[in-house]
Parts: structure tokens; sequence; C-alpha cells
């Protein structure tokens, strides 16, 4: 009965999300808990579309979800996790990427539908974030990533029966795009995340999604193609300002004694630009 509903909650969820990440006046710690005031006030994402035919067992309606916020060193994530059985990869045999596990999804490339995934990343400016929950680090200890896709990311999470949270820190530094160039951040994010879910009952994991089900055009997980994820924009960004022209002039033409100084003034001519349009503005 249990994923009879389950599958009746997600089959009228929708697609092609997008969300406005708020800006975190103080950054939340992380320790997979949760409860710094940052995520009292951003917003509850559900992690609610089955991927294609597959069936997860993660609750009901809401209680799987994750949040989000950022600032100029990085954006955090939150993933709440609600399981009916926790099999991560160091209760079982087999593949990581089978086991119970979140991952999360960045591709920072100017064009986003470029038919791309997270399996070339981070050179083809798609991200993969998903380290594995290991039975050493369950009580929130904070662990900095290694290797390939996990380089600088700190995470930690807290396993709480068969129910679990995992919180992320992602730096800028990390989030380059195809030709490593730094993320802008005025323009849209792809984003998505996946939660695997193995019960050990079934041959195979399965998947539920923010965005990406597989049943877009790409018809395709966000490993291989991120072109059907959704999108996150940062709220707050401020405005970009250009400067079209500098006249500088001075009321003297020479300096004439050593170390001297030259009274100098300059009037900047400003173009403003505001590329996005901010929440109240």
């Amino acid at each position: 009965m249990l994923c009879t509903l389950l599958g009746v909650a997600y089959a009228n969820a929708q697609s092609d999300r997008t969300v406005v990440l708020l800006k975190a006046a103080v950054a939340p710690v992380i320790d997979g808990v949760g409860d710094d005031d940052v995520w009292t006030d951003a917003t509850v994402n559900n992690i609610d579309l089955p991927f294609k035919s597959e069936t997860p067992t993660l609750g009901q309606a809401g209680e799987t979800n994750w949040k989000a916020a950022w600032n100029n060193d990085g954006i955090y994530i939150l993933v709440t996790v609600t399981d009916d059985l926790f099999f991560p990869k160091y209760l079982a045999t087999g593949d990581d990427y089978q086991k119970d596990k979140v991952e999360l999804y960045f591709d920072c490339n100017p064009v986003l539908a470029d038919g791309l995934g997270g399996s070339g990343g981070p050179g083809n400016g798609h991200h993969q974030i998903a380290p594995d929950i290991a039975e050493a680090d369950i009580t929130g200890t904070p662990i900095t990533g290694t290797g390939t896709q996990n380089k600088d990311v700190v995470h930690a999470v807290v396993v709480d029966g068969t129910n679990y949270v995992m919180e992320y820190f992602i730096p800028w530094s990390i989030l380059n795009d195809k030709d490593g160039a730094a993320f802008i951040k005025t323009a849209p994010m792809g984003f998505d995340v996946t939660v695997v879910d193995n019960d050990l009952s079934v041959a195979a994991r399965q998947r539920a999604c923010w965005s990406n089900d597989g049943t877009g055009a790409a018809a395709d997980e966000s490993w291989n193609n991120m072109n059907d994820c959704g999108t996150i924009t940062l709220d707050n960004v401020g405005t970009i300002v250009d400067v079209e022209d500098i006249n500088i002039t001075n009321t003297a033409t020479t300096i004439t004694t050593e170390a001297g100084t030259l009274q100098m003034t300059a009037e900047i001519l400003l173009l403003m630009q505001q590329l996005i349009k901010l929440p109240g503005a």
C-alpha cells in the first residue's frame, strides 16, 4: 500500500522546476542537523518525482526535500531523507551508486541545454557531488572531500534510525564552467537532486528526483544529461555597474619634488545594468 500511495503522490508532481536561493546573512554550521536560522527561512523543495518507472519508498509527500542558501563563499544545501529502510554502502556489497545516498548536480555553463551531464565533470562544466555515507561519519562530523568531483566540498550526515540528513557546503572555487571560468552569479544555474533508495528487496536502485525524472526530451539521468534538470538563481546578487568612461583632470602637470604628490580628479560616467530583477525590486 505504501508504494501505491507514493506513486500517486509522485505522479501529480511537476518537473522543470526553478528556485531562488536566499542569501545567508550568517553561514550555517555544516553538522547535518539543519537547525540554523538560515534553514528556517529557506524554501522547502520536495524531492518527489520517481525516476521513470522506479518505485522509491521515501515517506509521504514533503517528507524528503532539500533547501539551499548562498553567500560569497559558496552554496549551502540541506537534504532531508525519510526512508523506510536504510541501506548505505557500508551495510551492503555492490556498487556505491546503487546504495542509499544523495546526488547533487550543478550545471555552470552559460548554455545549459548542451546535452552534457555529471559523468564528464567537472571539466565539462557539470558537477556531481555525491559522497558515500560512511559508518564512521553518521553523527554530524564535517568531512572535507577529495578526488575529482567532491574536492573541497564539506559535508556532514546525521542518521536517525532509517532517516538521514545530509548538509553540504560547495565553494564557488569549484563551480566553474567548461572553460574553467567562474560561474556568473547573475545567471541561472542548472541544478538537481537525486535520492538513491535501495531496500535490498529489489535488484537495483530506486530513485526520487527534484526535477529530472527521465521523462523529458533527453530521457536520461542527470549523470549523463542535465538538459531536463531544474534551475536555481541567486537572490540579492545586486546590480552590475559598468564603467563607460573615465575622465581624469589635475591641477598641476608635473611632480617637481622627490616622493611628491599630484592631486587628480576623476570623473566617472557609469552605465547601470540591472541583469536580474530582484524580489521586491
